[in-house]
């Protein structure tokens, strides 16, 4: 019995605000691994939703140019690299968001909408079940349930 009681007093310190912060420190931690599948995304042509990004280039000159870089012949808003280069994942609070810090995000975030930033549901399913998920059940048996 003494166990139960140790257990239900561990758990009974637990406060929700406490597990939102180590949460979102948790989902901060796969930083690297969230921006990579965005911007893998936008290589390919596609938004968070998994539509093709739109409109086309307006140039025809420029989509041109823009085949030799990328042969896929997409728009991915990669140029030189700078917008992509600077992804942050931005983990104040839910929902957890993806923003580039580049001077021309507002620009590219106007003429092709917020859905150029996030990851689509299937990817972050994925990175979900192998990464985020196991962490927080490690994160949870040994700082709330004490399982070592």
């Amino acid at each position: 019995m003494g166990k139960l009681k140790d257990f239900q007093k561990r758990l009974s310190k637990v406060k929700e605000s406490r597990i939102e912060k180590d949460l979102l420190k948790i989902v901060k931690s796969e930083e690297n691994l969230l921006v990579d599948a965005n911007t893998e995304q936008l290589l390919r042509g596609e938004d968070s939703l998994g539509e093709i990004i739109s409109p086309p280039y307006a140039s025809k000159f420029y989509a041109e140019f823009k085949l030799h870089l990328n042969p896929a012949g997409v728009v991915d808003l990669k140029l030189t690299g700078a917008f992509h280069s600077k992804f942050k994942l931005i983990t104040k609070g839910w929902p957890v968001r993806i923003r580039s810090t580049d001077k021309k995000a507002p620009e590219l975030e106007e003429k092709y909408g917020e859905e150029i930033y996030g990851v689509q549901e299937e990817t972050f399913g994925d990175i979900n079940q192998s990464s985020i998920k196991p962490k927080v059940q490690e994160h949870f048996k040994r700082n709330v349930f004490e399982l070592r």
